[in-house]
Formats: C-alpha cells, structure tokens, sequence
C-alpha cells in the first residue's frame, strides 16, 4: 500500500505549480484543462500515473506553449457554458 505521507508533497507542489502558472484558474479549470491534454495529446490515461509522474506531467503541461494553450483553455471554457 502507497503512503498517505506522499500527497502531501504532492499537493504541496501542485499548489506551487497553479499558483506560478495560472493562478487566475479555478481549480476545475486547471484539472479539466490539463486531463484534456494529458488525454488527447499524451494519450495518458490520468487514472494510472504516480504522484511524481503527475508533478512531472504538470510541468511539461506548462512549459509548452503557454498563450496558445490558454487561448485554447478559454475557448473551451466558454463553449461549455
């Protein structure tokens, strides 16, 4: 069995990274946006990737390109309302 101990470095640094990042996102906005690109680009499966994969995921999320990806973020934001 994992350690409950690991989230909270976990969330720690997810916290660090939404708030570098996108710190105007909601938290739905991040998660949505970002399983959408784990998903259709990474072709990832969000339900199987450890912790440290994930902050690794997270990051690469967000060295790509950033304008064109909140320009996508916000197009997919409005079409869902």
């Amino acid at each position: 069995m994992r350690s409950p101990d690991r989230l909270d470095e976990f969330y720690y640094r997810l916290k660090e990274i939404h708030k570098k990042n996108v710190p105007d996102w909601r938290f739905g906005q991040l998660i949505s946006n970002f399983i959408q690109w784990l998903c259709y680009y990474k072709k990832i499966d969000p339900f199987f990737p450890e912790e440290d994969r994930m902050l690794k995921l997270f990051e690469e999320y967000f060295e790509e390109d950033k304008e064109a990806r909140i320009k996508n973020a916000r197009y997919n934001n409005n079409a869902v309302r």
